[in-house]
């Protein structure tokens, strides 16, 4: 390159001598391998990345949990009084008033009962019936092919 520049002395190639020297100066180590220590450099460039990253998604986490447990909190003690509720109920009597309604029918109607299976088809509509008020709860767009 200098030896052309020496056969050639034009004045234009001269002006753009110090300005070619001056790129190569510059952007010269890119064309090159990157040395050792510029691995080192993107080695910590990556993990400080990764540990900001983690930061983000700590935090990210961390503001959602702070968000969403007032409400768990609201759910919790709404549960807690439903069952202190339910265990107040005494539900014993229901069913021995209902064995006593039963054993004062006659012996013959009993025994159709019985044969009849009238407590299984009984047990089999109130499932079915449970059954169908807990699919209404499930949104009709996934239950529809």
């Amino acid at each position: 390159m200098f030896s052309f520049i020496k056969k050639h002395q034009s004045k234009k190639i001269k002006n753009l001598v110090p300005l070619l020297l001056f790129f190569f100066f510059l952007f010269g180590d890119f064309l090159a391998p990157a040395p050792a220590h510029a691995v080192d450099v993107f080695e910590w460039l990556g993990s400080f990345f990764q540990t900001l990253y983690d930061l983000v998604v700590w935090s990210l986490t961390t503001a959602w949990y702070l968000f969403t447990d007032p409400f768990y909190l609201i759910f919790s003690g709404f549960l807690f009084v439903v069952e202190g509720f339910f265990t107040v109920l005494d539900l014993s009597a229901l069913g021995f008033d209902t064995v006593l309604d039963w054993s004062s029918l006659p012996d013959q109607l009993v025994w159709i009962l019985c044969e009849i299976d009238f407590s299984q088809g009984v047990s089999l509509i109130v499932t079915a019936t449970g059954i169908r008020m807990l699919m209404n709860l499930i949104p009709a767009s996934l239950t529809r092919v």
